[in-house]
């Protein structure tokens, strides 16, 4: 299965460019890409929940008082066997591309963390295909925030490959040159948090340290 996986995102990788239209991103320095300079548009934000294989979690995005925005909503573990997950994801009709080749990572800064959950910034470099629902390969960096305000600083390393809620032993790199889509994420990590969570995120930053 992994082998048919690396063969695949091989062929994705090939294919990609002449896909999607890319967003080059040039400064040096920083860059926001969501919040602080650009601000946030939830609109094109969706949530993409354990709804999709029969769960019952649930989320939603909202703007806060000090524009950020509040991922929130409850994870249910009981419907799918202690499996779930709640997301919110920029939609797949934005057709765009981040070239991220210039920075070494991203500044992911949060606050009003209120139930303590541990969260996961996602990163995709595929299109979603058809067939089973948004089953692809993702680049995941988990967080736990703080309720005060704090930022996490993920290198491009700490972006591990997932499959299906699984850790791709031994999976390619993210590649950079081609993110096509980014999701918030709340998960049960099979049975080990549950419940409501909320968290407020400000802004993300692609950073060149």
């Amino acid at each position: 299965m992994l082998a048919f996986l690396f063969v695949v995102l091989q062929f994705a990788q090939a294919a990609r460019s002449a896909a999607f239209p890319k967003q080059a991103i040039l400064s040096q320095g920083s860059r926001d890409i969501f919040g602080g300079d650009v601000g946030w548009d939830i609109r094109l934000w969706e949530a993409v929940d354990d709804r999709v294989r029969g769960g019952k979690s649930h989320s939603k995005l909202s703007p806060s008082a000090d524009g950020g925005v509040r991922f929130s909503g409850n994870l249910d573990i009981t419907t799918l066997g202690g499996a779930g997950f709640a997301s919110q994801r920029t939609r797949n009709d934005i057709k765009k591309r981040w070239d991220l080749t210039s920075f070494t990572g991203l500044e992911i800064a949060t606050a009003s963390n209120t139930v303590g959950k541990k969260y996961s910034l996602n990163l995709y470099t595929d299109a979603e295909q058809a067939g089973y629902p948004y089953s692809r390969v993702n680049w995941k960096y988990s967080f736990t925030p703080g309720k005060e305000a704090e930022v996490a600083e993920p290198d491009w390393s700490d972006f591990k490959p997932y499959y299906r809620g699984k850790e791709v032993e031994g999976g390619p790199p993210l590649d950079v040159g081609s993110v096509s889509s980014w999701s918030l994420m709340c998960q049960s990590y099979f049975g080990d948090q549950e419940g409501d969570f909320g968290v407020d995120v400000m802004r993300i930053t692609a950073v060149q340290r």
